[in-house]
């Protein structure tokens, strides 16, 4: 692994793994967090509501059919899940 850049005007810093150059990455997705370069939960927090959208209609739509135990299992299962998986990054 080798490095060059030019610390004159902070524009090249390049890596380069087995004669490779590794192309740095805006946002990349980290055991299911989404995380930008800057490692900010933005990228994370506009994420999880389109995830927590289907899961709510998913919800919504079997409410009506299963007894509430039942629902208390498909809300842990699917919403609880989504929403504090994670979460222990998120304060740290």
């Amino acid at each position: 692994m080798k490095f060059l850049s030019d610390y004159q005007n902070n524009a090249l810093f390049q890596i380069f793994y087995k004669d490779n150059l590794i192309q740095e990455e805006i946002n990349f997705e980290f055991l299911g967090l989404e995380v930008d370069k800057h490692m900010n939960w933005k990228t994370h927090i506009q994420f999880v509501p389109t995830k927590l959208s289907s899961t709510c209609y998913a919800i919504r739509s079997v409410t009506h059919m299963v007894s509430r135990e039942t629902f208390k299992m498909i809300y842990h299962a699917h919403f609880h899940s989504v929403v504090m998986y994670g979460a222990i990054l998120w304060g740290n």
